[in-house]
């Protein structure tokens, strides 16, 4: 059996190339199959230098492409490197089509209206990957497949183009089948462009359109020769259809179309099929992949802090970074851009997050516990202390795991917060822990207190967590320690730069970029949102800067920005939104699931609020693109709206999680805000007793005590309940006197 990261299991080969080969993968975490693709580099031909930026520019693109959503992509779920005789082998997983078959396999003796569309639908593709910066550079029938449903996919992209590129990964050892869609200039060591792509693209509409290979694939050498020197016979075509796959197959990439887009015009036209439109995904690629600028002194003090963890000195310690800043400023983006560094050096990197509503205990380390505990050996018993946070321990180390013995109040905490610190104590590989949105943690902070008065125990652990210094200033002193760094706004160098980044030369215009300045001052997620609303008002992205700039872009300022990116979302599926802004932040698609009944409805949801820039995945879970988004779905609701929403929301967690206690703090929360008082009260004693008898979250046992005590429906039994956990929460929380008198009450 051969396990990846001690996650991914390969169960079989489904096929190999000259650069890889893809496996039948089980992942363990999620309990799905999967394909996972390891890539082969060419370590004898490249020298370290070329290696090292092939790995750098590979982690970038592979952090991309996890990031795309569209209908016609393949999916890629989770990227990394595992190392072998010390030498990065790098993989990536996507989603696991069954059944799929080549175009050109599925596209015979189709009628020619559903070939067209079958081969728009891998256009549309290539759009969306050109415009994110992706060169596909292996373009052929397997990597072109028809799914069960009959829609392309387009798969096995992205490959880490660049000047070192053909030294690390070599063409030579491709099979013919690669070598039938290589274009010409390829042969002559010259970089993998979009032209090269449309080629690809061209070989594999001659083949769909005439049902024939047009040159000698039965000899390499003639086959090269052919492709570099033979025309293409295209007789049997409809004259306006041959000149444009005569185009695509121009031996002059400089002769063929400009890009994908052009070619589904021409394409269109010449079958007198309606052209499908693509504009605002397009549009919203260049948006969203828009370029990392102006945080080279933070950047560099993040790769100092890594190295340090790399290659520990003697009496190293462990490092504690906090990133601060106001919503928008680009903190997570920053996080990204040192995780893909953690990554091609060889680090582990596992990210948790903190999320205002919606989260569990210790919900800040529940993906970390989950991922680590794979790979760590652990006892029963610290498996089952871990248990609490980790709820299919069982499952993940595939055997019975009882529950730890019951232990009460801090001791409870101290236990959990002990075995956590010695997981991170025990890993062998160098360990990054990236901590999102620290200003919402609680209970959670705990163990990052109990790390750093263990530091010199953890030399080869980095751990960098961001938080809004404006709702939580004092953090810092919080964690006695750490090292606060402040991030500041964009100056005028760097918003020329990411201005650039999203429209070109349009982005160097004075008067634009005067625009931008006055409109945004320098936050990065406002900068982007001022571009998507000038470019819905110009047309296009490049039309920008072409005519006379609005002294103001939104009267209503930052509101109004993202009224704007709401009404992308269509109008049918709004409903839909509001459930998932009551969900939380991070969206649990088994929940949203239940809300919206069928696996379809959930797709179709995510992948239009994902093409309207206002979900995306993060670490391979869905969430708000931005928490101001969540935010003004919540305040648009009306009440009576909102108390349905938390109803729905509450029972479809019953369905989804039933009888699972670490959803009843959520479910007090949901049934409370959907004034079901009968509900309420179902889980408001256990809640209570968690806190006073394992989480020591004795302040907020004492205040929910304070409410609940005067609530007109409580049995006397229940009352008396109450009353005992406030005497004793008050009395370990120094409240002495309150304590006296619930315990008299």
């Amino acid at each position: 059996m051969v396990m990846i990261r001690q996650r991914y299991e390969l169960l079989e080969k489904l096929g190999a190339g000259g650069m890889g080969a893809v496996f039948l993968t089980r992942d363990r975490l999620t309990q799905t199959t999967i394909a996972l693709k390891r890539l082969i580099p060419n370590y004898e031909n490249a020298s370290d230098t070329q290696l090292g930026e092939y790995f750098t520019a590979l982690a970038t693109e592979f952090r991309t492409l996890a990031r795309l959503r569209h209908p016609h992509v393949m999916r890629v779920i989770d990227f990394g490197f595992t190392f072998e005789d010390g030498k990065p082998q790098p993989f990536f997983t996507m989603e696991f089509l069954p059944n799929a078959k080549p175009l050109t396999d599925f596209t015979k003796g189709l009628p020619p209206t559903e070939q067209i569309r079958l081969l728009n639908e891998m256009l549309l593709a290539l759009i969306y990957l050109h415009r994110n910066g992706i060169i596909h550079r292996d373009l052929k029938p397997d990597n072109v497949l028809v799914d069960q449903h009959g829609h392309v996919k387009v798969l096995d992209f992205g490959l880490a183009t660049g000047a070192t590129t053909r030294s690390v990964t070599g063409f030579t050892e491709g099979t013919a089948g690669t070598i039938s869609y290589m274009a010409p200039e390829l042969f002559s060591d010259e970089n993998a462009t979009v032209q090269s792509d449309l080629y690809a693209a061209g070989m594999l509409m001659y083949q769909v359109l005439t049902d024939i290979y047009p040159f000698n694939q039965k000899n390499v050498m003639l086959l090269v020769n052919d492709i570099l020197n033979k025309i293409a016979d295209i007789t049997m075509l409809d004259n306006e259809l041959g000149d444009l796959i005569q185009a695509l197959l121009a031996k002059d990439p400089a002769q063929r179309p400009k890009d994908a887009a052009r070619v589904i015009q021409v394409l269109c036209a010449v079958t007198n099929q309606p052209v499908p439109t693509e504009s605002a995904t397009i549009r919203e690629s260049f948006l969203q992949a828009s370029r990392f600028v102006g945080r080279g002194d933070e950047m560099n003090m993040l790769k100092m802090a890594l190295d340090a963890c790399l290659n520990p000195a003697e009496n190293a310690k462990a490092h504690l970074i906090l990133i601060g800043g106001e919503s928008g400023v680009g903190k997570s983006r920053l996080l990204d851009e040192i995780r893909t560094r953690a990554l091609v050096k060889g680090a582990l990197v596992v990210r948790g997050q903190a999320v205002a509503e919606g989260g569990l205990p210790y919900q800040l380390w529940r993906s970390i516990a989950r991922e680590l505990c794979l790979s760590t050996p652990l006892n029963d018993l610290e498996a089952g202390v871990l248990k609490e946070i980790v709820p299919d321990m069982g499952m993940l180390l595939e055997r019975d795991i009882a529950d730890a013995p019951e232990l009460t109040g801090s001791a409870h905490q101290q236990r959990l917060v002990l075995t956590l610190v010695d997981l991170l104590k025990r890993q062998t590989q160098p360990l990054v822990l990236l901590l999102e949105d620290l200003q919402w943690a609680s209970e959670s902070l705990a163990p990052l207190k109990q790390l750093l008065q263990v530091r010199d125990q953890l030399p080869h652990c980095l751990v960098i967590g961001n938080y809004r210094d404006d709702e939580r200033p004092d953090l810092p002193n919080e964690l006695p320690g750490a090292y606060a760094i402040k991030l500041p706004r964009l100056n005028d160098t760097h918003m020329a730069e990411l201005a650039h980044s999203m429209l070109g030369e349009a982005g160097t215009q004075p008067q634009v970029l005067s625009l931008l300045k006055r409109e945004t001052e320098g936050n990065a997620f406002f900068m982007v949102e001022t571009v998507r609303a000038l470019a819905e008002e110009a047309g296009t992205l490049s039309a920008i800067g072409q005519s006379t700039l609005p002294q103001t872009v939104f009267a209503g300022g930052i509101q109004h920005i993202i009224q704007r990116r709401l009404q992308r979302v269509p109008q049918n599926m709004m409903a839909s939104l509001e459930y998932a802004a009551v969900i939380g932040r991070y969206l649990d698609e088994k929940i949203l699931l239940q809300v919206l009944h069928s696996q379809e409805s959930l797709e179709q949801f995510l992948t239009q609020c994902a093409n309207a820039g206002v979900l995306e995945i993060a670490d391979g879970q869905w969430r708000f693109a931005h928490d101001k988004l969540r935010e003004t779905v919540l305040q648009q609701m009306k009440d009576t709206e909102r108390s349905v929403y938390h109803a729905q929301v509450a029972a479809a967690i019953e369905k989804a999680y039933p009888n699972d206690e670490n959803y009843h703090e959520i479910l007090l929360d949901h049934w409370r805000a959907a004034g079901n008082r009968d509900k309420e009260l179902v889980y408001l004693l256990p809640v209570v007793r968690d806190w006073v008898q394992h989480r020591a979250e004795y302040a907020r046992a004492i205040a929910t005590v304070e409410h609940s005590l005067g609530l007109p429906e409580l049995s006397d039994v229940l009352r008396c309940e109450l009353l005992n956990l406030g005497s004793k929460a008050a009395l370990q929380h120094g409240e002495n006197a309150q304590s006296k008198i619930w315990a008299e009450q």
